[in-house]
């Protein structure tokens, strides 16, 4: 029965800085490194923009992404709608993000794709945000990995709020 109000104690102390999802990982021994690279609003467009992490984006297991963060304050109501938002912010432009490790190497992330986050990263909350994600069991990006430096280009300008890191060893016992 403590285990209540411990987590009631727990998601009041830090209701104002993690979302409720990165309580109970925390809780569970999930390893997640989070990092909020920029908060700057700025216009990505063909020329590649580079944005150091300050080594603080680290390979925490399996999975990592790099989110552009597009908006936020946009309650999701339905999915079409949240989409529609995401293709006009986007405007028909493709993303290309690659992370550089501490020793120089460079990895091409994916495609960038849809998210929506509730409690958002960049943005206070109801976050929209264009992710590519990377598998980090590739060789030379093992777990403890710096990710010194993040490049961003787009087809065609667009107007960003900013970007995270994020990397977890959430999935890696499930393959």
């Amino acid at each position: 029965m403590m285990r209540i109000p411990f987590l009631s104690v727990c998601f009041m102390l830090s209701a104002c800085d993690e979302s409720p999802n990165d309580i109970l990982d925390q809780l569970s021994g999930i390893d997640t490194n989070k990092v909020v690279v920029s908060a700057k609003p700025a216009i990505i467009g063909a020329e590649a923009m580079d944005f150091p992490t300050g080594g603080s984006a680290i390979v925490a297991g399996e999975t990592a992404l790099v989110c552009v963060s597009l908006r936020g304050e946009f309650p999701r109501t339905s999915t079409d709608e949240s989409m529609a938002e995401y293709a006009r912010l986007l405007d028909g432009a493709e993303l290309t993000i690659s992370i550089t490790t501490e020793i120089g190497d460079s990895y091409k992330m994916s495609r960038s794709s849809y998210s929506w986050s509730k409690y958002g990263v960049v943005m206070k909350n109801d976050e929209i945000a264009s992710c590519a994600h990377l598998r980090c069991d590739v060789p030379g990006l093992e777990t403890g990995t710096v990710v010194n430096q993040i490049t961003v280009s787009a087809s065609k300008p667009v107007s960003i709020q900013g970007l995270y890191w994020e990397s977890t060893n959430r999935w890696d016992k499930a393959n």
